[in-house]
């Protein structure tokens, strides 16, 4: 075998274990623990969230939930800034959806709707005005009760 032939092997090797290490550290959250409850703080409102920080989690979200306490949400923290698109699968209630960047707030998509019908073609996805890390879904009217805006700072409360 040429050294040509045995580099190229090498770092083809390098390469699969690279990818497997990256797709580990992943998935291998445990995905049945529960998902508690931590103290977030955004603008001059505090709430209880759960934290959605996993693929899996990201993917379920709050589909199926029932209902949302006033004082609830769901934080989904991104390993990466991006355009991330939120549907409402699977949504028995609305939602504003706020959308946070290095711990600020940089948008938020008022009373998204749930759909009404389960019909997947029909489901619309929402984006964020630019690349997001973070996004907080809470009840529908949450941000206007709260008066949150552009700017407001964003962030868990150590417990």
């Amino acid at each position: 075998m040429s050294k040509k032939m045995i580099l190229a092997l090498v770092l083809s090797i390098i390469g699969i274990l690279g990818s497997a290490t990256i797709l580990y550290l992943i998935f291998s959250k445990n995905e049945n623990e529960a998902i508690g409850w931590q103290n977030y703080k955004i603008g001059n409102a505090n709430l209880k969230v759960q934290i959605a920080d996993t693929v899996k989690t990201r993917m379920q979200g709050l589909s199926g939930r029932k209902r949302l306490a006033s004082d609830e949400g769901m934080l989904f923290i991104f390993p990466f800034s991006g355009k991330h698109g939120f549907w409402m699968k699977d949504m028995n209630f609305d939602l504003d959806i706020i959308w946070i960047k290095e711990n600020k707030i940089i948008g938020v998509s008022e009373n998204v709707k749930k759909p009404e019908t389960g019909n997947f073609s029909e489901l619309e996805t929402v984006y964020p005005p630019e690349d997001i890390d973070t996004v907080l879904e809470v009840n529908s009217g949450f941000s206007k009760a709260n008066n949150l805006k552009v700017g407001d700072s964003a962030e868990l409360i150590k417990n």
